[in-house]
């Protein structure tokens, strides 16, 4: 293959193109490795239209919202471009979810079918909710794949300006939203990422980080796709794990969250990656003894990319030295405008700390079911970030407007917690906050107020029943009441 084999964005509608241009000209090149498997471009496009056809025949119709609950698995990649075949919307969601919390944001993203990589579904059957798993009884999505069968051909009439994505994102505001993105820009988010980052089809992607998640979805997925290059998917994070596989497919690629490079360096993994050229960290601030303790071990130095759900990648430091700028996140991608801004919208000095907001063709199209008037402003979208421009145009994030908990690159919102928690019987006032860990993310804290006396585990115990892992706390404590102003705030910085 040549070296470089980078679609014209400007001539490809929707990634379902960019898919049949690789497996049409680049049949054999693989698109995905796993530790078990590898598979082409010619295997991803059957397997996609195998599952396409599946779905067709299950009711699914350009415009309804599918809900992919799946991990990394290799049947994620053909589910989420069957979708993209079919016109239809792709909700990607934690599989660690449980079925309730499953079943409300399938409810709020409006989805009558569901495909899943574990057994945590929703109940099946009815007219509601339609969910076919990874195995098991027919359907089933690797029934569909062995299958091999293909729809007769493709729905019309799927334009570059409809509804392809809808992704749960933290929001600006503070409370959990589903952001609706279109075809045309997806696109736009893997045209920007891929021509900042010069990636070409001789690229391997090494994918640990959840492809249910923004990072995943579009640094590693869209990124991969559009030049044609090669994913290596691994199923979950293990160090040795991670260090085989960047030495086994000489990976070019590392995208990976703080929590994941500062378990790295604590492990007993260990190795030198003579073919990355390109690791970067994103989620979350990536403290400057995990860039240097990285560093040190393993003899590369770790990039900060931004982003957000609502936009994919904006941001990405590619300095060639690294040493002396890693706490800074880097120049906005080409195609996004970015500014630093006060509360009247103007820029702020060089230097001055503002509020970053965006412009660009990946921006999202809106949130669904929610007004996303309050986070546009002049036809830029707030990102609820503050930060800082130096005089060569690299941006430094230093907080949020908004408090969130950073739990490995997951942005909880302590309110959903306290709501569950303040459920329990026993429990007459709680106050949720993160704990900084040694990693650079947050541990979730839940300071509560006993009704009565009771027993940290009882809160962990009715959190596990209500939540995902991912949100239930690590530490519990017993506080005589909430600290609060005389206005009634909360002051979560006493706690």
């Amino acid at each position: 293959m040549s070296a470089d084999v980078s679609p014209d964005a400007d001539r490809l509608d929707d990634l379902w193109t960019i898919l049949l241009r690789n497996s049409e000209k680049w049949p054999d090149h693989p698109a995905l490795i796993t530790p078990e498997a590898r598979f082409t471009y010619r295997e991803v496009h059957e397997q996609a239209l195998a599952v396409a056809a599946g779905l067709m025949e299950t009711g699914v119709q350009p415009g309804d919202t599918m809900i992919l609950a799946m991990g990394n698995v290799p049947e994620f990649v053909p589910c989420f471009l069957a979708t993209v075949y079919l016109g239809a919307v792709a909700a990607p969601l934690n599989p660690a979810l449980t079925p309730a919390e499953t079943r409300t944001l399938a409810e709020t993203a409006g989805a009558r079918f569901g495909l899943f990589s574990t057994s945590r579904t929703p109940a099946r059957g009815g007219e509601s909710f339609r969910a076919v798993p990874l195995d098991g009884d027919e359907p089933s999505i690797r029934g569909w794949i062995a299958s091999g069968r293909r729809p007769a051909e493709r729905p019309t009439g799927i334009q570059p300006d409809a509804l392809a994505l809808v992704q749960g994102s933290s929001g600006s505001m503070g409370k959990p939203k589903l952001v609706e993105r279109t075809h045309a820009q997806l696109v736009a988010e893997a045209t920007c990422f891929s021509r900042a980052t010069k990636l070409t089809c001789d690229d391997r992607i090494l994918a640990v980080v959840p492809l249910f998640h923004c990072h995943g979805l579009g640094n590693c997925l869209l990124a991969t796709l559009f030049h044609g290059a090669t994913m290596v998917l691994l199923e979950r994070f293990e160090p040795h794990s991670v260090v085989n596989a960047l030495a086994q497919w000489r990976v070019t690629v590392f995208p990976g969250v703080p929590v994941i490079f500062g378990i790295l360096n604590e492990s007993k993994a260990t190795g030198r990656f003579p073919a990355l050229k390109l690791c970067f960290s994103a989620g979350g601030p990536l403290p400057e003894q995990t860039y240097r303790a990285f560093k040190k071990k393993f003899g590369v130095g770790i990039a900060q990319l931004y982003g957000c759900t609502e936009a994919g990648a904006i941001t990405i430091n590619l300095d060639e030295d690294l040493d002396r700028s890693n706490q800074c996140v880097g120049r906005p991608l080409t195609g996004i405008e970015l500014r630093v801004v006060d509360e009247a919208s103007k820029d702020v000095p060089v230097g001055e700390v503002g509020e970053v907001v965006i412009k660009g063709g990946g921006l999202m199209r809106g949130y669904r079911k929610v007004d996303a008037d309050g986070v546009f402003r002049g036809g830029y979208f707030l990102t609820g970030d503050l930060g800082r421009l130096d005089e060569r145009g690299r941006l430094t994030l230093t907080g949020r407007r908004k408090l969130f908990i950073n739990v490995g690159g997951h942005k909880i919102d302590p309110m959903e917690l306290e709501e569950v928690i303040r459920r329990h019987e026993d429990v007459e006032d709680v106050v949720v906050v993160g704990e900084p860990t040694r990693f650079g993310d947050e541990m979730i804290k839940a300071a509560v107020v006993p009704a009565r006396p009771m027993e940290a585990w009882q809160i962990v115990e009715h959190c596990r029943a209500c939540l995902s892992p991912h949100k239930v706390p690590k530490i519990v404590v017993f506080i005589d009441a909430v600290p609060r102003s005389p206005l009634g705030k909360v002051l979560r910085g006493k706690v």
